[in-house]
């Protein structure tokens, strides 16, 4: 019932009429909120919206397999797979972790990010992990829209489109619903 009401109530109140109750509410929420709870709160949002997070249609090693040869059939320089699982198995490391990482690099993006700011090259080669959990395989990476407009109105412009280019090229091994 107080649903009921508070919705009514809201829903009769103009934007600006709402944006001034949600600012007056605010500080007796937030001392209602431990403060380790909110850090949570924030650290999860905050890392949810780093990566760019999708389910494979295949397994591990093909997944790992598809995106190197979509990057090469792209034209992306080098991609380079370094294979953590086969590196930990080598090593003797009990459990290894089923997770690969594949580096690539769209040339012409990363030409006009780094003329715009050197320092940029540090997240060069992009990398695409994928990893295996009892919820399937996973291809994730940096959000990089997201980093991009961080960095200024071209760069973001640049990376906007280099994150499009990703899910293009990996359109026929992605599961359609982020997860």
């Amino acid at each position: 019932m107080m649903d009921t009401m508070m919705a009514s109530m809201m829903n009769s109140m103009s934007p600006d009429e709402k944006q001034d109750s949600m600012i007056k509410l605010m500080p007796e929420m937030m001392k209602q909120i431990k403060g380790s709870d909110m850090m949570d709160l924030i650290r999860e949002k905050m890392v949810g919206s780093m990566f760019v997070s999708y389910t494979s249609k295949h397994g591990f090693s093909e997944t790992i397999q598809a995106i190197k040869k979509a990057g090469d059939d792209y034209g992306w320089y080098n991609p380079v797979i370094t294979n953590h699982y086969e590196i930990e198995e080598s090593m003797g490391l009990d459990s290894p972790n089923q997770v690969a990482t594949v580096s690539m690099c769209i040339p012409r993006s990363a030409y006009h990010i780094i003329k715009e700011n050197p320092k940029l090259a540090v997240m060069m080669p992009m990398q695409i992990t994928v990893y295996e959990d009892e919820n399937g395989v996973h291809v994730v990476w940096m959000n990089i829209t997201m980093m991009g407009k961080m960095f200024g109105s071209n760069v973001s412009k640049i990376m906007g489109e280099a994150s499009k280019m990703i899910l293009n090229v990996l359109e026929d091994i992605l599961d359609k619903k982020e997860g």
